[in-house]
């Protein structure tokens, strides 16, 4: 029990791998555009394509808003999801670490 929450709260910390996380899904991305150029021609390109689904994936991460115990807070998580697209898009200075 104690290895599963250790794992499960690692994987919700602040201190993520964004500059990991991007480039595994740039590879990813990049092997599937070589396998399927014609979904990759259709996706914009691989790099494009790579774009929206670390953008996708960061947001899915980071909800637009935080909530508080007064309610939604209309602050969010804007500046953390930024820095976490701008590290896994390859901006070192915006990992943190």
């Amino acid at each position: 029990m104690g290895e599963g929450f250790a794992h499960l709260w690692a994987e919700r910390s602040e201190m993520v791998d964004w500059a990991g996380i991007g480039q595994s899904i740039q590879l990813t991305v990049g092997i599937f555009a070589e396998t399927f150029p014609e979904l990759a021609k259709k996706e914009g390109g691989a790099d494009a394509w790579a774009s929206r689904v670390i953008s996708d994936y960061i947001s899915h991460y980071y909800p637009s808003q935080t909530m508080t115990t007064f309610g939604p807070s209309p602050f969010g998580n804007g500046w953390l999801a930024d820095a976490a697209r701008q590290c896994a898009l390859g901006n070192r200075a915006a990992c943190g670490n």
